[in-house]
């Protein structure tokens, strides 16, 4: 039992970083589409239907001096909802990045792995499959990190810039630093600690 707490406490450990990593990867792509913002907003223009912009008179309320201490309690109980709902979202929202990025990538992997073993001539069995799918995350996790990059480098030819290109690419490539720091810190701990490579996120 205790075995077990001490192999679970280093997997934990290992792929906390690997959990960092993926959320740094998240963060990779947001700027790279976040350079992409005039583009974006060009092509929805494009598609959206011209609005109706006829203007309607807003019509004033009658207001009353005198507070209402149901209105006020109302709206302490809205801004505290509001505040606990932000809290909620800023823990939920990093959790979420972190298992569907691992989901895919680990997905995507065991999905490749027989394909490639087809076209090595290598026959699908299960031992196999588990000596390539990590190879296979490895891999994709060098894609992941690395695309971003290459979208940065795109984005100087976009005819109206949202940021200035060497801002880009240095938010970019520091960006990318930080994933593969985190990555390589997860598989020193793993090899450090003898965990399995297809128990590494």
């Amino acid at each position: 039992m205790v075995v077990m707490t001490k192999v679970n406490l280093k997997k934990t450990v290992a792929n906390f970083f690997g959990a960092l990593g993926y959320l740094s990867c998240s963060l990779q792509w947001l700027w790279a589409v976040l350079l992409y913002a005039s583009l974006i907003k060009m092509l929805a223009l494009f598609f959206t239907p011209v609005a109706d912009n006829s203007i309607v008179a807003p019509v004033s309320a009658p207001t009353s001096s005198n507070p209402n201490i149901f209105l006020i309690i109302f709206s302490a109980i809205v801004v505290i909802t509001m505040i606990l709902l932000t809290i909620y979202i800023f823990i939920k929202i990093p959790m979420t990045i972190i298992k569907s990025s691992k989901k895919v990538v680990h997905e995507a992997a065991d999905n490749v792995a027989p394909i490639l073993l087809k076209v090595q001539h290598k026959k699908d069995t299960k031992k196999n499959k588990i000596k390539l799918a990590p190879l296979l995350v490895v891999f994709l996790k060098v894609i992941l990190i690395t695309t971003p990059i290459v979208l940065s480098f795109m984005s100087q030819f976009i005819q109206e810039q949202t940021i200035e290109f060497y801002v880009a690419m240095y938010a970019s490539i520091w960006l990318a630093g930080f994933s593969f720091a985190f990555f390589i810190f997860q598989y020193s701990i793993g090899g450090l600690f003898s965990i399995k490579r297809q128990d590494l996120w």
